[in-house]
């Protein structure tokens, strides 16, 4: 399968990736997202471990991280502020155990340390994104 970015040099981590060239087009000349040249990769599905996940769905996003993390004695709470895409933030808060008494965490996760938790088990997370509308976006995770 072929997937289509618009950049200027960077394909590596936290790389995003469009199944539709056009959606990939729409990045041209859109400072800081994309670039002029349209580059594209292969991708095997049956040969990497893909994450498809909804991304404004923060509970079970929260639940997700979490698992991956394998925080076993953590009791997952978001806040209402969730995944945040103006600061590119996304906020866990938990209690672990500790001494047979909870105690409360707060984690602020930004876009790189979500990455660095999925890329634990997975090559690719995929999205539906608002930009452009319905575009279906891979993120390389390594």
């Amino acid at each position: 399968m072929k997937l289509y970015r618009a950049t200027n040099n960077y394909t590596g981590p936290g790389s995003c990736w469009a199944k539709r060239q056009e959606d990939a087009l729409a990045y041209r000349d859109n400072p800081g997202y994309g670039g002029e040249n349209i580059i594209t990769t292969e991708v095997n599905p049956l040969r990497c471990k893909i994450l498809w996940v909804d991304k404004y769905n923060s509970q079970e996003f929260a639940h997700l991280l979490i698992s991956i993390c394998g925080t076993e004695s953590a009791l997952p709470f978001l806040s209402s502020e969730g995944y945040d895409d103006d600061n590119g933030k996304f906020v866990v808060e938990f209690y672990t155990m500790n001494n047979n008494q909870y105690q409360f965490s707060e984690n602020w996760l930004d876009d790189e340390d979500i990455r660095d938790i999925l890329a634990k088990k997975y090559d690719w997370a995929v999205y539906t994104d608002t930009y452009p509308r319905d575009c279906e976006t891979w993120v390389k995770l390594k």
